[in-house]
């Protein structure tokens, strides 16, 4: 498919009607696709992504699309693609205060997990967060896959929200995506968000804060296995597990953590 610079940009932008987070300009094309253009040149990437097989969970580019550049008052993409267009999804985050039972959060987090087991066939996704996770009519999607890497490919960094180490872009693995999923399955549990804290204070503050209280022994399991780098690999298959590393009794630390919530004033650049 091709389209020219000047059509693309007589679209709507989605990043201007809803609180989608995601790299790139996102347009609406029609009620069934959307159009993510790029400044960069990922085209040879966009390709491996449409070539990994379909899940229900995940939402990834379905077509490359070849952008004209016939005007240079405008912006110039390097590189963008269709994908599907979800009219009712919300992103994770703009969920966390509504009114969802602890059941039906943990079985979003199932959804998740499964589809992160499965695009950890493919590639490691590195920029795991609760504006790259959507929900739409019952069921949970990993979106945003252009900013991640090919399994064998340890060379090219993963630009993300946030880290967990001190490699940074170049230490996103298949055990950092475990982490990040987990955390924000927990925060959209307790509605509060435990990614600004990581970005605020480093992870390993708050591991020391959220090790420092009486967690439920699955909960404590989890993060005693992820306690250091080289122990990652610790996590191995049953981590995708979510079920086995969580338990309802962590909702009584709903109260004890909740000072941890951003200001009003910290939150609102989240939700912008």
């Amino acid at each position: 498919m091709v389209i020219t610079n000047t059509d693309l940009n007589k679209m709507k932008k989605l990043n201007d009607v809803t609180n989608f987070h995601q790299g790139g300009d996102i347009f609406i094309k029609n009620d069934s696709s959307l159009i993510k253009a790029l400044d960069e040149d990922i085209n040879k990437f966009i390709n491996y992504l449409i070539s990994i097989p379909n899940h229900e969970n995940v939402i990834k580019p379905l077509e490359n699309i070849k952008v004209l550049n016939n005007n240079n008052k405008e912006k110039n993409y390097q590189s963008s693609y269709r994908m599907i267009f979800l009219n009712n999804a919300k992103t994770l985050i703009s969920l966390y205060h509504e009114d969802i039972s602890y059941e039906e959060k943990v079985k979003y987090a199932l959804d998740l997990f499964n589809a992160l087991y499965f695009l950890h066939q493919y590639i490691v996704v590195g920029d795991i967060h609760a504006k790259n996770i959507l929900i739409n009519d019952g069921k949970a999607y990993i979106s945003d896959l252009d900013n991640s890497r090919k399994l064998n490919n340890i060379f090219k960094p993963i630009y993300c929200y946030y880290y967990l180490n001190f490699l940074q872009s170049y230490g996103n693995t298949k055990y950092t995506d475990i982490i990040k999923m987990y955390i924000e399955c927990l925060s959209f549990i307790l509605g509060i968000n435990f990614s600004k804290v990581i970005i605020m204070y480093g992870y390993k503050e708050f591991y020391k804060i959220i090790t420092s209280y009486k967690l439920p022994k699955e909960v404590l399991n989890f993060f005693k296995i992820i306690k250091t780098n080289s122990s990652l690999k610790k996590l191995g298959e049953e981590a995708y597990d979510f079920e086995r590393f969580i338990t309802p009794d962590v909702l009584e630390l709903k109260r004890k953590l909740s000072y941890l919530e951003p200001s009003s004033s910290l939150n609102k650049d989240f939700h912008s």
